[in-house]
């Protein structure tokens, strides 16, 4: 064979392995698959990923709970040796929240943001990982540090009711002993007026503050606007006293409430026993003590007067014990109480004839009167008490000095009483102007 005829047969050869090659020939015979060449080539034998702090890593920080770390966390991951990017991390705390910004840089660095738990202070963690290893991490830690609110100057103040502090309420914000500026500030309770609704450039905030009607111990509290934190409270406080009296008010003395009927009613001739007692307060109703109090006790035709001078207690209430105690009361009796410079007050003993003998009316109505005659002198009051409903009406007719009888018509029913006053001297009856009543008559002799 010449040279031209191999150079052809080796040029043909070449031609069909080409050609097998393109139409995916394979040595092992045709249709057999071949697997195609992976994306990524692997790591080559022997190739570490691995992760660790960055520098200026964000561990060891110290924090406000409930607010973001000042310095951002970082990490970052390398392959033998060379930073590797495009790798996943998750990120995870145990107090708080955590966010990553995405997979590591082109230096293989990654972050994230770390927002303190709270409300407690203490040590905190968090933790990187690699997703696809999550067992190759790195830990950090941070300190959580909360404000200090501290109120500078006096936080206990004594005052009267509804005045003004004399002196601003001040107190600073601080962190780490740094004071914290442009705080927004809230005032809880009380009627305070802040100079400023922030702290200033010492973190200091001012007020001013004017106490309520009510005496005793009042307080009033500054605190950090931010709810992302547990903002601490500056509280200040102030012992208030009672104003001035200003006005006296009847009280039972048994029961200390108040009286607002300044009337009792009372059977003519018996013993009247003082039930009441005097309550000096100031002008928004506080209970003032060590108020003057005199208590007197007169009648009209001046047969009792007795005047007793007290004092208020830690109540503001002037009590008399023993009780006083007027004896065969006989007339009205008006009890005065009077303090230097406040209005009196006063209550009255009305005395009636009290009517306790039964009538029956038939309609289960009963009346009571002592008998079925009573004496009583011109000016006097009797008094008809109703137990039950329905009520009966009375008519009343007067005895002449011949023996006639003239009729004064109705004089109505009780609900629950019915008084009569009796003011010309004469002979008077009450009946029970119902037909179905039995005829009992209550008969009034009226002396001059």
């Amino acid at each position: 064979m010449n040279i031209a005829s191999r150079r052809h047969r080796a040029m043909v050869g070449l031609a069909t392995m080409a050609l097998a090659a393109a139409c995916g020939g394979d040595p092992a015979g045709p249709g057999t698959p071949v697997p195609p060449p992976p994306s990524v080539p692997p790591p080559p034998a022997g190739s570490e990923i691995t992760l660790a702090l960055a520098a200026n890593s964000g561990t060891g920080q110290d924090g406000i709970p409930g607010r973001p770390l000042g310095e951002p966390l970082r990490v970052v991951v390398r392959q033998d040796g060379s930073p590797l990017p495009g790798v996943a991390l998750s990120w995870t705390t145990s107090s708080g929240s955590i966010v990553g910004d995405g997979p590591t840089d082109a230096n293989g660095v990654a972050m994230a943001r770390w927002t303190l738990g709270g409300p407690t202070t203490g040590v905190r963690s968090a933790r990187a990982s690699l997703v696809a290893n999550p067992s190759s991490t790195v830990e950090f830690l941070a300190t959580a540090i909360n404000p200090v609110f501290a109120v500078i100057g006096a936080d206990h103040h004594e005052v009267e009711v509804g005045s003004v502090i004399p002196v601003p309420l001040r107190a600073r914000l601080t962190w780490r002993g740094e004071p914290m500026a442009g705080e927004p500030i809230d005032w809880l309770g009380g009627m305070v007026t802040p100079v400023a609704d922030a702290t200033d450039a010492a973190g200091e905030i001012f007020a001013t503050w004017q106490v309520g009607e009510t005496a005793g111990l009042q307080a009033v509290g500054a605190k950090p606007r931010d709810g992302s934190f547990n903002g601490p409270v500056a509280t200040f406080h102030a012992t208030v006293r009672p104003g001035q009296a200003a006005s006296l008010q009847w009280i039972w003395a048994s029961t200390g409430t108040p009286v607002h009927q300044a009337i009792s009613r009372r059977s003519r001739g018996s013993e009247v026993t003082i039930e009441y007692a005097i309550r000096a307060t100031d002008r928004f109703g506080n209970a003032v003590a060590g108020t003057p109090v005199s208590l007197m006790l007169r009648t009209a035709r001046g047969t009792v007067d007795l005047t007793v001078p007290g004092h208020t207690d830690a109540a503001g209430v002037a009590r008399w014990v023993p009780a006083l105690i007027v004896p065969g009361a006989s007339e009205d009796i008006v009890m005065t109480g009077s303090a230097d410079g406040l209005p009196s007050i006063s209550f009255d003993y009305l005395m009636y004839d009290f009517l306790y003998t039964k009538l029956d009316d038939g309609l289960n109505q009963y009346f009571w009167w002592p008998t079925t005659t009573t004496t009583v002198r011109a000016g006097t009051t009797v008094r008809l008490i109703r137990h039950r409903p329905p009520p009966c009406p009375f008519r009343l007719s007067e005895v002449l000095a011949d023996g006639a009888v003239r009729d004064l018509g109705d004089v109505g029913a009780p609900a629950p009483y019915l008084e009569l006053p009796f003011d010309t001297p004469g002979s008077f009856r009450l009946t029970c102007n119902e037909p179905s009543a039995p005829p009992h008559v209550l008969t009034v002799e009226v002396t001059p």
